[in-house]
């Protein structure tokens, strides 16, 4: 039954908004029980970069400087749907963590399109396309 915008919930005494979030008191930590790994980027473009929290790392935009095959199966440890920025010349720290569910990838810059245990494969392709950080 709707009442005013509100609809009656039989397991809560109460009232809730359609839509609403009712959210327990504390802290909520990401990606628990998943291993880590912290990288230095670099921004050796001109222009500020800026990477979705989902994104495979390795794909990210060619003139960020870091160890690619370290992160090959990892994405930024942040909450979903944010993104870390990237000023040129910039240096900083970030948090990986593991890729979950099936572990495959598609399109983002198409150095994976399939299995990131094809690390040579994805490494290769970074190589052939002017990746820095790719040895």
């Amino acid at each position: 039954m709707i009442i005013g915008g509100k609809q009656k919930v039989s397991n809560n005494n109460g009232y809730i908004i359609p839509g609403e979030y009712r959210v327990a008191e504390g802290e909520i930590e990401i990606n628990a029980g998943r291993a880590k790994t912290t990288i230095r980027v670099s921004n050796t473009g001109d222009r500020p970069i800026q990477v979705g929290s989902h994104i495979h790392f390795v794909e990210v935009n060619k003139d960020l400087l870091f160890d690619r095959a370290e992160t090959i199966g990892k994405r930024l440890n942040i909450p979903s749907g944010t993104a870390a920025r990237f000023e040129p010349g910039e240096e900083m720290e970030v948090e990986l963590t593991e890729l979950g569910g099936n572990r495959e990838v598609y399109g983002i810059s198409d150095l994976t399109n399939g299995s990131v245990d094809n690390k040579e494969l994805i490494l290769q392709r970074a190589r052939e396309l002017g990746y820095k950080g790719v040895e």
